[in-house]
């Protein structure tokens, strides 16, 4: 009897062109002010509606102050971090210095780049003359310049006109400002010293004593004194003029920036005690202390009417009442995990998403909003994943526990205690059984009907980082902190092999190319992988014939014996049927049928894994789709991160799209039914995208 097969997955996207299809469906957990990077500066505009944030994040946002929205996002590529600002008159136009060496000239009201500004390093704060017509930039080579604002302006971006320079700081220049009517410029170093120029001839007129790192220097809104923040705890008033120490105040821990209110009154000082401070502008006495959410803040300002204080922290703004010092929350709401949520999961048909934050899970419906929930869990959260049937959530904690928990109901359905920190889980295809990997570098297969332990594999020496199951459920890949990934039976409990990266740790995995090749991220622009042939398309199997060679396996000739076990092999996948069907009673010749299968699913060759594709940026995380044919990966970090798509052909990494993700994408993860992707996102929120197009 001859039977027709025909090798490899029915896949759904099969004839469809990848190019174009992932598209955003919808953002979970969208908050006010939410950025992806600590922030740098806060400016008011004089319309009292909205701020301007810059941050390390690589642009400068625009923002309601009421509702936490989005207005604009300003940036230019290549960049880096986004630092000092100032708005230049009229509310039109802002500068900002940037870690690409420059000062960025944009309109407020388009996005649109009007002009560069060059430096030698990072520039880190930026002083509007009030001429309005100058301004000076002070960066990480030690060098105030002085630029003429509009000179060479063209339609397009252009090179501003250097002035001079002011040269003799023997430390970054952290802040600057100008007073007495712009004739003076004053900067602070971290020499721990602040320097006073004469604007005209560019010369060095004062230098002040020693006062730690400056961090802040700030003009009082009469322009008769300035304050500065730095390193030894103390905030400071001076007289602009004779730079006379006018008072002092000690902190608990260094204050880093510190503001004037609009009316003179008051001066505010974020430092690291998680408090803000409001100091009497006339003798430093505190007025009110006020609580801020989260880790330390800096920066801050205050609302151009005075009421509202503004602060930068866990890369968001907060709002506080000057008057009560109460929090105020933009309609937007405030975020639910500020830094980003530490782990992801997807639903079988991608109609559900969870994420966890600590010991919090939550739970996302994308159909029912109102169906959305919350779970307090006892224990730090670590890993999640939904099985293929989509009825049951895994949940692997820190105490080493796995908590399955009913979809429907939220109730769990069983307990397994595996020993170590669950790192990572997954279901089996079957949904039968889960794979866990922990901190002791042990993985382990887990029976859903009992919670008993089927099976362990041992030889990580460290920490397991990932773990990718084929389609097939007959093959597992583990990626380790010692440098290897390793490839498993489940279905015979041996290894199939092991592959070192030297001097690298993988910290994410794939299996693609019809689950049969791999690919690893370091966390480098390099893509480690491992390619393995794929089978023919299409051979016919003979089942006289496989049982004549299965016979021939226990030859005692071993020619003969290897000669089967080669046709065997070279039959491909579909063979693996019909051995399953065998009931072998010779222990060899058993013995050989699995090596059959194994040689099938991970054949043996070179077992080197190597770099099979370099990015221009960092290659931070990959994933492989349920059905093993695709991939997808994170390239680049923050603000410039990208979502990309490929495969594999033969032994080549094909890319087939990328797409932005300004909200900096950090894991990935598939939907059993490869339809949804969903990205967890630095700013706290997490992109589902549907996966989709036409034959």
């Amino acid at each position: 009897m001859k039977s027709v097969v025909t090798l490899g997955i029915s896949y759904w996207l099969v004839g469809m062109s990848l190019a174009g299809i992932l598209k955003e469906e919808e953002v979970l957990g969208l908050a006010g002010f939410q950025h992806t990077g600590s922030l740098a500066e806060i400016i008011s505009l004089s319309d009292g509606k909205h701020v301007l944030c810059s941050s390390r994040d690589g642009y400068v946002a625009l923002w309601e102050i009421e509702t936490g929205k989005l207005v604009r996002r300003f940036e230019k590529a290549g960049s880096g971090s986004m630092w000092g600002m100032r708005v230049l008159p009229g509310d039109e136009e802002f500068l900002v210095g940037t870690g690409g060496n420059m000062v960025v000239r944009f309109d407020l009201a388009t996005g649109k780049e009007l002009m560069t500004y060059k430096h030698s390093d990072d520039v880190l704060r930026v002083a509007l003359h009030p001429d309005g017509e100058r301004f000076v930039g002070v960066d990480d080579d030690k060098i105030a310049i002085l630029w003429n604002l509009d000179a060479g302006k063209l339609d397009g971006p252009d090179d501003g006109k250097e002035i001079r320079k002011f040269e003799g700081h023997k430390g970054r220049i952290c802040t600057a400002i100008f007073v007495e009517g712009g004739t003076r410029l004053i900067t602070g170093s971290s020499d721990n010293k602040f320097k006073v120029w004469d604007v005209e001839t560019g010369k060095c007129l004062e230098t002040s004593k020693d006062y730690d790192d400056i961090f802040t220097l700030a003009l009082s809104p009469n322009g008769k004194q300035f304050a500065m923040a730095s390193d030894d705890k103390y905030v400071r008033v001076f007289n602009s003029k004779t730079r006379k120490e006018v008072w002092k105040v000690k902190l608990k821990k260094e204050g880093e920036v510190v503001v004037w209110s609009p009316d003179g009154q008051l001066v505010a000082i974020a430092d690291g005690d998680q408090y803000l401070h409001l100091l009497d502008a006339k003798d430093g006495k505190e007025v009110r202390k006020i609580a801020v959410a989260g880790s330390r803040h800096t920066p801050v300002i205050f609302s151009t009417d005075g009421k509202i204080l503004i602060s930068g922290g866990d890369q968001h703004l907060h709002l506080h009442d000057v008057e009560t010092g109460k929090r105020i929350i933009p309609s937007l709401g405030i975020p639910i995990a500020p830094n980003g949520f530490d782990t992801v999961a997807v639903g079988a048909k991608g109609r559900k998403v969870y994420s966890s934050v600590d010991d919090d899970l939550h739970i996302w419906d994308l159909d029912r909003k109102e169906e959305s929930k919350v779970i307090e869990e006892n224990q730090t959260i670590y890993s999640l994943a939904a099985s293929p049937d989509g009825k049951l959530l895994g949940i692997g904690m820190e105490n080493g526990e796995v908590k399955l928990r009913k979809v429907q109901n939220g109730q769990i359905q069983r307990e397994i205690r595996t020993g170590s920190q669950v790192n990572v889980l997954s279901f089996s295809p079957t949904g039968r059984s889960i794979i866990t990997g922990g901190n002791n570098g042990v993985a382990s297969q887990w029976a859903l009907t009992n919670g008993g332990k089927i099976q362990s594999f041992r030889g990580h020496s460290k920490k397991i980082t990932d773990i990718a199951v084929a389609p097939g459920g007959e093959v597992f890949a583990s990626s380790s902190d010692d440098g290897s990934v390793r490839l498993w039976s489940l279905k015979t409990k041996q290894p199939l092999a092991m592959l070192m990266i030297p001097k690298e740790k993988p910290a994410s995995i794939g299996l693609v190319g019809s689950a049969r090749s791999l690919i690893a991220s370091v966390g480098k622009t390099s893509v480690w992988g491992r390619f393995l042939p794929e089978v023919q398309a299409r051979v016919e199997v003979d089942e006289g014939r496989i049982k004549e060679l299965v016979l021939k396996m226990a030859d005692d000739q071993f020619e003969v014996r290897k000669a089967a076990t080669d046709e065997l092999i070279a039959m491909g996948e579909d063979v693996l049927d019909f051995l399953e069907k065998i009931k072998a009673e010779d222990p060899e010749v058993k013995f050989r049928i699995s090596g059959v299968r194994d040689a099938i699913i991970c054949p043996e060759g070179d077992d080197a894994i190597k770099v099979v594709y370099k990015f221009k940026n960092t290659f931070r995380h990959v994933t492989g789709d349920p059905s093993g044919r695709y991939w997808a990966g994170i390239v680049g970090s923050g603000s410039t991160g990208k979502i990309v798509l490929g495969e594999v052909v033969g032994e080549e990494l094909k890319v087939i799209e990328e797409i932005g993700n300004y909200r900096a994408p950090e894991k990935l993860a598939y939907s059993a039914d490869g339809k949804t992707l969903v990205s967890l996102n630095g700013d706290g929120t997490l992109t589902a995208y549907s996966l989709g197009g036409e034959e």
